[in-house]
């Protein structure tokens, strides 16, 4: 572990803001390297598009707008990106999603409010201001995730083939979908083990 280790951001708009794909673009950290792609999203496509893009697939860190699928044709399915994130955390458990909001900020969400426009303070100075906190505390999460993951391989109590699934799903290495139910039960006790180990430190 260490500045080998890279963590992959994307942005995901129908129109990226342009400071905050500035600033996830110089956004660095001590302990790993940083990967930065924004996603425009086309909204005819729906939210499948996404769920089937491999930039998404392969992210460890999503930022999404709250409205991005708001007003849409119901072919296209009309969702907040609170709701997105639900869905994308059926498909892939294991990304952490940062939803861009315009709306009240409710206590024990990963949301950030949207830049407002202040006379005082620029939209680049605001995410300078805003976003270190919130991205340095889920990178740490997924150091410490792909930590227990090698940790992992000494327990014998474990097959190794779920192993290698867990440790490639951490790293932004798409196979989840490989996974039997049986291992996927198995995936859930396991990070529900790890999620209470880290809750008592």
């Amino acid at each position: 572990m260490g500045n080998n280790e890279t963590i992959k951001i994307v942005y995901v708009d129908d129109a990226p803001e342009p400071d905050l794909s500035k600033y996830l673009d110089s956004f660095t950290h001590n302990n790993c390297k940083i990967a930065h792609e924004d996603v425009v999203f086309d909204p005819d496509k729906g939210y499948e598009s996404l769920i089937n893009d491999m930039r998404i697939r392969t992210a460890n860190i999503i930022l999404i707008d709250s409205k991005l699928f708001e007003n849409r044709s119901s072919v296209a399915g009309k969702f907040t990106g609170e709701q997105f994130k639900m869905i994308l955390r059926k498909h892939f458990p294991f990304i952490e999603v940062i939803v861009v909001t315009q709306n009240d900020i409710e206590e024990g969400y990963n949301k950030i409010p949207k830049y407002k426009y202040s006379p005082s303070e620029s939209s680049l100075d605001y995410y300078h201001r805003i976003l270190p906190e919130v991205l340095n505390t889920l990178i740490k999460n997924i150091l410490e995730y792909r930590m227990i993951a090698e940790n992992l391989q000494d327990n014998k109590a474990l097959e190794q083939v779920l192993v290698e699934k867990i440790k490639n799903s951490l790293n932004g290495i798409d196979l989840y979908d490989e996974l039997t139910k049986t291992d996927i039960d198995n995936f859930v006790k396991v990070f529900k083990e790890v999620q209470e180990a880290l809750g008592d430190n």
